[in-house]
Parts: structure tokens; C-alpha cells; sequence
């Protein structure tokens, strides 16, 4: 599903350049579900943007499903992130100008798809707010929020998530919830990038890996 071999990105800082990702390797699998943990600054977002077609990287490749995402043009990106990778952010990312129901419709404006009202109004139910469908973000909870985030991320059905710090603002029953559904996710196949501070969630990922400076931590 997604194949990463000798990742490098480097940043320029006020006195010399940071190597943000140094040669980072590692395979996922159909419902693999795999955490990556570490303190701030050790490269684990800049992995997971890089993963997601969302930031170039200077050296090594990428893989989805056998597709090198950054060998297309930017249109062909963007339709090949609607159709292959959901996103699930800390912050949310709700336009808030769209009602929840259209919030979780956005990922497919790039693209065609009929049924797409039907399976939106499906999640909203499977995640409680289908009462909310009409409500803007501004009148959501922080929990309802990250429902309609994460209801958005599975609209169309992607083999591929990429989750950071998804339940940074939540509190424990709503983190729950969030981390039973991605597990449910895995469970059926799709595979599962997760950035989090939080042990105890890690420890509920099938795979935890750890980084620092950039680099896989060794353990010990």
C-alpha cells in the first residue's frame, strides 16, 4: 500500500539547515495500523505530510500503491489524494462556511461520484451527528468536530489514512471513539499512518515506531 525508501527533507534555519526526515524507510500493508510517536521537531509530521502527497521530499521515494504520487502534475496530486488517502488532523481543518454535511462532502468536488451524498449521510449517522448534518462548525462541539473531520476522511472509502495527533483535543470518551473507529478501519483493510503523543493510543496501533532527529529511534 505504501512503500517509503531513504525519505530526506531538509528545512533551512536561521543558522544552519535541519534535516527534518534522514533516510526514513518502512513499508505498510493493507490493515497495517502503525503509530509513530516522538518528541516535537523529530520529523514525525514532516513524514506524514511527505506521505501524503502534501510536501515534496529532497531525496528517497514514495509509493502508494505502486504510484509515485510526486511524479504527477499538481492537478493529477490532487485527484490522486481524493481517490486513494484520507486525512484526519488535530486541528480539524473545517471550512467554516460549509455546513457539516458539506464539510464532509469536499473531498470528492474534485471528482465524480453519485452515491456520494448517500455514504456522507451513512457516516454522519455512524458517527451520532447526523442531527448536526445542517450546522456550521462554529455551533460544534470539539468532539462533534473531530467526527465530522474523521467522517470526511472516510467519505470516499480510502485504502490509505494518514492521522496527526487525532485525538489532540479530545477528551477520553471521544478519543475512544476516534481510536475504535480507525481500528474498525484496519480491521477491514485500510491501512493506517498515525502520528500521536499519546502512549496509551499508540499502544493501541498494531505497530509503534519511534523518531528522533529524523531518523528511527533505536530502542535502547
Amino acid at each position: 500500500m505504501l512503500a517509503v525508501r531513504d525519505l530526506t527533507k531538509r528545512f533551512r534555519g536561521p543558522n544552519n539547515e535541519v534535516r527534518a526526515l534522514d533516510g526514513v524507510s518502512f513499508d505498510l500493508a493493507p490493515g497495517d495500523f502503525l503509530a509513530i510517536q516522538g518528541t516535537s521537531g523529530s520529523g514525525k509530521t514532516t513524514l506524514l505530510l511527505a506521505c501524503g502527497a502534501l510536501q515534496r521530499p529532497d531525496g528517497g521515494s514514495i509509493s502508494i500503491e505502486g504510484q509515485n504520487p510526486y511524479a504527477l502534475s499538481a492537478e493529477e496530486r490532487t485527484r490522486f489524494r481524493a481517490r486513494h488517502i484520507g486525512f484526519v488532523f488535530q486541528q480539524f481543518h473545517l471550512i467554516p462556511y460549509l455546513t457539516v454535511l458539506e464539510n464532509v462532502l469536499s473531498p470528492l468536488l474534485a471528482l465524480d461520484d453519485a452515491g456520494a451524498k448517500a455514504r456522507a449521510l451513512e457516516l454522519l449517522q455512524r458517527f451520532r451527528i447526523q442531527d448536526r448534518a445542517d450546522h456550521l462548525p462554529a455551533h460544534l462541539s470539539t468532539g462533534e468536530r473531530q467526527r465530522t473531520a474523521l467522517a470526511r476522511a472516510l467519505l470516499h472509502r480510502p485504502k490509505l489514512i494518514l492521522a496527526d495527533e487525532p485525538t489532540g483535543n479530545l477528551d477520553a470518551q471521544n478519543a475512544d471513539a476516534v481510536i475504535d473507529g480507525l481500528r474498525e478501519l484496519a480491521a477491514q483493510g485500510t491501512a493506517i499512518l498515525m502520528v500521536t503523543h499519546d502512549n496509551r493510543l499508540a499502544a493501541r496501533a498494531g505497530r509503534t515506531l519511534a523518531m528522533e532527529r529524523g531518523k528511527w529511534k533505536v530502542a535502547g
